[in-house]
């Protein structure tokens, strides 16, 4: 979650709060994506985390899926929190 806070400058709180702000809602979704495919939980955990229903989880997740077949820029977003994600569990 830090990694998403720190490349769109957005809070914690800001991608926890239930706003469709398009500068909210896309970070979420986008971390919402990341955890999906970098952690173990499961759609359901991920809802815990930002008090949504795991359909809304699953959601969110497809439309980053669509995102990325349509837009070369979100692919190339996603893939540069990817390796932040990954240079960052190097240095531990």
């Amino acid at each position: 979650m830090s990694v998403v806070q720190n490349y769109f400058g957005v809070s914690r709180d800001d991608l926890l709060k239930k706003s469709r702000k398009v500068h909210v809602l896309y970070p979420r979704q986008v971390c919402q994506w990341l955890m999906d495919k970098w952690s173990a939980h499961s759609h359901k955990g991920i809802g815990v985390i930002f008090e949504q229903d795991r359909t809304s989880v699953y959601n969110s997740i497809g439309a980053i899926d669509n995102y990325m077949a349509c837009d070369d820029k979100v692919k190339e977003q996603i893939q540069a929190l990817e390796k932040l994600i990954l240079d960052g569990d190097n240095k531990s």
